[in-house]
């Protein structure tokens, strides 16, 4: 028989199996738990820790969250970072711009002036502006536009007020960056002093601003009268590091800050959104309104790279600052021609022997000047070197002759002899490089001769940028060592090519290179405005060439990149096909391809004329002003900065005579030590605009919906200001000043808020109380005099509510006619009243006034100095004028108390107050009046004392009643105190008493058992003593 085996069975139940059971469902899942295990797997270990953590995230993000805005900045070429240094005075504001500059552009500079704009890289730009301590409109202006704020702070002295006036400031009109330097941290003695003024100085800045707020503490001064290189690197590193977010201010305004001034036409890079181009109404600040006649590119001072090539085609100049009068440049206008330099100094070649001295004179400025003295060259037929010289033909100048007149930067006269045949074929060679060959030139040069009219105001034509394939002559090698020339430059042709071809992309550029042309009309002075039309038309044709060119080649740069980008990912999916690489290639491309398409859209929808799309920000700009005072350039200080604000439509000025009425949310300054005064003037900053104005204050009545008139604002709330004030936006804030001396001892901004409406009338009231007197009463009707003067007055208040001293309301009918035969004064009028009222009551009547602030709106005008004619005074408060004239504050006798009593002697006893029996009669016993009437005489005791037959008991005296009446009270006093002590003792005995019981039950158990034992004992001795005299025998 063969022997079967039963297959084993596996194992389906227990905790193993469901063990294994669940791994293997959750690997076939894809690693993901289910059931009971993905709860406990997801969930957390510390359920009040992650509430915490959730929390604080949420928090985090609601304090981040901010309502997006549009940055008008253009992100190619934005305009420079303006970072304005704030401090009072002997801070070192000065010497750390100073040491700033010297840092990026190794240049020392003397006076700080204006601002002064530095290359930080090739994509950052910095604009330095000292805003002075001492004036407090340029610190209100500077605080508007400013990017960046740097805090100079005397540590050894400690913190000032106007540190904290442009805080209040920047709070205000919008926070920017900011940082604070402290300075004269030299002056501490110990090391541990230092350490400790710091703390102390960061954690109150931190207070104000944020904690964690960068400050920066300088070591102190060096030989160089600067600040050490190491502290100026930080504070660089932390400056290029910002970004910034926009203002909605300044990113609705368009603004310039002027950096440089000629007559009635500024300079400045353009700030915020575009500027149109003609007739804009502008602002400045501390001067007035006026319209820029005319608005144009000009070319930039200080370049940014080519983002695409990372080059300029003219010399990398790092700092510009015309208004400090050191870091000037060759600048051409429309109608001039300058040069600024710090000293213009000249020595001919023959007296300059060494090379030492000669580079003491080198420079770009100077080189010019020393060209001028040497009779330049001017390469152009019927050209003018300065107005009112005489025209110079070019056809009477020797080129060849004037290569010997040159000089070359730094070269020593016995350096520079060449022979003249190498200096020959050294210009051929070059003119063929750059104009072509020669054959090509004559013609150009003929036809140049035929046409001399028409090509005055070129120097050269443009030519077609073609390589040139002809061998062109190598330069023969000099005697002169090419180190004691000039440092060696290796370019190429196009390179050198680009330098002397006039390409019309570049005339911007060529404005401050190396190589400058200078072309103007020799006509007459009556023929200025022909030569300036003609000029108009030739830079607008060039604007036009220029923008095509320059957006031709962003578009075949970005097609260039676009391109490079499909090979490089062609060659990516042929080497290896990861997915991120992919991934990564594709976005590149997208990005590429919508900077094409907004390239394309650009080039198609944005007109090249700037009188139509104007001039975004970033660019460079002259503005021509109109009605400026005459001498504006004289009277204005270079230390103050001077802000072009562009105006919106509902901002402009139309008749200063009919401003409208602003409503604002205003308190006051929490470091104010005052409460404010109803039309007491304040110097109020609201836009761009700085003026003086006298506001009125008013509280909203929730429940009557007025704005109710207030005399002086309240404690710590808001309240309602209103005040004359040009059309401005809501939501644009507002801060108001007591004062403008910068000797003030209090804390000048007394007054923060913003601007909620704009309306034409004023919504102010306050209350009014008119009396009169009743002459005539009949019944509830009574006529009424002295309220009103004429009946005028009385027919517009008909209707209106009355009231007495004593309630009784009534309502105004009608006014009374009056002539001769009547006896009442004009103004006189009928009323009806609830009730009859009597001769001497007072008649009420309350109204709502409407309460107009005062027409004053007068602009703090600070830009230009101060003198005799230009004086500024501004209206003091009624308290001041009392101080400063000594005039002492009157007194009104009837508001002194003692002086006047009033005799009361004769009261007035007024009628008894009778209730109509019939309401008597209608009310419950509880409220009827429980008044018993008079007894007759003819009652038992009246005849009784009337017969003697009891004599009544004499009065007692006065004297007498007063003793009883003490006597009567001390005893009352004495029975009371009795009466208290009596329940005192009472209570106290009670609560005696019960005490005891307590104790008595609680040792009851024990004296019952303590009794107990005694008696037991007691018995037994009674029984031992028995038993003893039992056992004797008998006696």
């Amino acid at each position: 028989m063969e022997q079967t085996n039963e297959r084993h069975k596996g194992k389906h139940v227990g905790y193993a199996e469901r063990r294994k059971t669940a791994a293997e469902a959750i690997k076939k899942d894809g690693g993901r738990k289910t059931g009971r295990e993905a709860l406990r797997s997801e969930g957390v270990s510390n359920l009040g820790r992650t509430k915490k953590a959730v929390q604080r995230k949420a928090e985090m993000d609601h304090r981040k969250a901010a309502a997006p805005l549009t940055n008008r900045t253009d992100s190619e070429n934005p305009p420079p970072v303006l970072v304005v240094v704030v401090g009072p005075k002997n801070s070192g504001k000065s010497v750390l711009i100073r040491s700033l500059v010297k840092y990026y552009t190794k240049i020392n500079l003397g006076q700080v002036s204006g601002p002064i704009t530095v290359i930080a890289g090739k994509t950052k730009r910095f604009t330095f502006v000292e805003c002075p301590s001492d004036d407090l409109g340029a610190m209100i202006d500077i605080a508007k536009i400013a990017d960046i704020a740097m805090l100079t702070i005397d540590a050894s002295y400690g913190l000032e007020m106007p540190t904290f006036e442009f805080l209040s400031l920047i709070q205000t009109h919008g926070f920017i960056k900011l940082c604070s330097v402290f300075t004269h941290l030299d002056a501490m003695k110990t090391n541990k002093a230092m350490q400790k003024t710091k703390k102390a100085l960061k954690h109150r800045i931190w207070r104000d601003v944020y904690p964690g707020a960068k400050c920066f503490g300088i070591s102190g001064l060096m030989r160089s009268a600067k600040y050490p290189k190491n502290d100026m690197r930080q504070i660089s590193l932390w400056l290029t590091r910002q970004k910034f977010r926009p203002l909605k201010w300044r990113n609705e305004h368009p603004h310039l800050l002027v950096d440089r001034i000629q007559g009635s036409t500024v300079f400045g890079f353009v700030r915020g959104p575009r500027f149109k181009a003609n007739n804009v109404p502008v602002h400045i600040p501390g001067l007035g309104d006026f319209s820029a006649s005319r608005i144009q590119l000009a070319p930039d001072p200080l370049p940014l790279a080519d983002p695409t090539t990372g080059k300029t085609l003219k010399k990398r100049c790092l700092a510009y600052g015309p208004l400090s009068g050191q870091l000037g440049d060759i600048h051409f206008d429309e109608n001039t021609r300058y040069i600024e330099l710090e000293q213009i100094i000249y020595s001919p070649d023959s007296t300059l022997t060494e090379p030492a001295e000669r580079k003491a004179y080198s420079g770009r400025g100077v080189e010019i000047i020393r060209k001028l003295h040497e009779g330049m060259t001017i390469p152009s037929p019927q050209l003018s070197l300065f107005p009112g010289s005489e025209p110079v033909d070019q056809h009477h100048m020797n080129n060849e002759q004037d290569l010997d007149m040159e000089t070359y930067g730094d070269v020593p006269k016995k350096k520079s002899t060449f022979s003249h045949k190498s200096e020959v074929k050294e210009r051929n060679a070059l003119q063929q490089l750059v104009y072509g060959p020669l054959e090509e030139q004559s013609d150009d040069n003929q036809e140049e001769e035929e046409d001399d009219d028409s090509q005055a105001e070129e120097f050269f034509v443009r030519r077609d940028l073609r390589r040139n394939t002809s061998n062109d002559s190598q330069d023969n090698e000099s005697d002169v060592d090419d180190d004691d020339l000039r440092p060696e430059v290796n370019m190429d042709e196009d390179m050198i090519r680009s330098r002397f071809v006039k390409r019309r992309e570049d005339i911007d550029d060529e404005v401050h290179g190396d190589f400058e042309l200078m072309s103007e009309d020799s006509e007459s002075v009556n023929d200025d405005e022909d030569n300036y039309e003609n000029q108009s038309e030739s830079n607008d044709s060039l604007d036009e060439t220029q923008s095509e060119m320059e957006k031709a080649r962003k578009i075949n740069a970005a097609a260039k990149e676009a391109s490079a980008v499909a090979k490089q990912q062609d060659t990516e999916d042929d080497d290896d096909h990861n997915d991120d690489d992919e991934r990564d290639v594709m976005a590149a491309a997208k990005r590429e391809q919508s900077r094409l398409a907004a390239l394309r859209t650009v080039e198609l929808g944005e007109s090249p004329d700037i009188s139509v799309a104007g001039i975004s920000s970033g660019n460079y700009a002259r503005i021509e002003l109109a009605d400026l005072p005459d001498n504006f350039e004289q009277l204005y200080d270079h230390c103050k900065p001077m802000i072009i604000g562009g105006l919106l439509e509902h901002e402009v000025v139309q008749d200063k005579t009919q401003l409208p009425f602003a409503i604002c949310r205003v308190r006051r300054h929490r470091w104010h030590p005052k409460i404010l005064k109803s039309r007491d003037p304040l110097i109020l900053s609201c836009g761009w605009r700085r003026f003086q104005s006298a506001p009125i204050y008013a509280i909203e009545d929730a429940s009557e919906k007025r704005m109710r008139f207030l005399k002086y604002t309240p404690e710590h709330m808001h309240c309602i200001a209103v005040m004359r004030l040009p059309g401005i936006a809501p939501n644009t804030p507002i801060i108001g000043f007591h004062s403008i001396d910068p000797d003030c001892p209090n804390f000048r901004a007394c007054m923060i808020g913003l601007v909620t409406a704009s309306v034409a009338a004023s919504p102010v009231v306050k209350k009014l109380k008119l009396t009169g007197v009743p002459y005539k009463v009949e019944k509830k009707s009574a006529f009424i005099q002295g309220m009103f003067s004429t009946a005028l007055e009385v027919a517009r208040f008909e209707g209106a509510a009355l009231k007495t001293v004593s309630g009784i309301r009534g309502a105004i009918k009608k006014a009374l006619v009056t002539n001769s035969s009547t006896s009442h004064k004009p103004g006189a009028f009928r009323a009806t009243f609830e009730d009859k009222i009597l001769l001497s009551d007072i008649v009420i009547c309350r109204l709502w006034l409407p309460v107009d602030p005062p027409d004053y709106h007068f602009a703090y005008l600070s830009l230009l100095k101060q003198d005799d004619q230009n004086n500024q005074a501004m209206a003091r408060t009624t308290s001041q004028v009392r101080r400063d004239e000594r005039i002492p504050i009157p007194v009104n006798p009837d508001s002194v108390y003692g002086i006047n009593t009033i005799d009361r002697s004769h009261p007035r006893s007024f009628a008894p107050h009778t209730i109509p029996q019939k309401l008597v009669d209608q009310l419950p016993y509880r409220s009827k009046p429980k008044l018993m009437t008079k007894r007759s005489e003819s009652s038992y005791h009246a005849r009784r004392n009337k017969a003697g037959a009891i004599t009544a008991p004499p009065q007692p005296s006065v004297q007498t009643k007063r003793i009883s009446k003490m006597i009567q009270a001390l005893n009352t006093i004495r029975n009371d105190a009795q009466a208290r002590r009596k329940a005192k003792r009472t209570k106290r005995s009670a609560e005696h008493a019960k005490a005891q019981e307590k104790i008595r039950l609680k040792a009851q158990p024990s004296i019952k058992a303590k009794a107990k034992r005694a008696y037991a004992q007691m018995g037994a001795d009674q029984a031992r003593k028995r038993a003893k005299f039992a056992s004797a025998p008998d006696a």
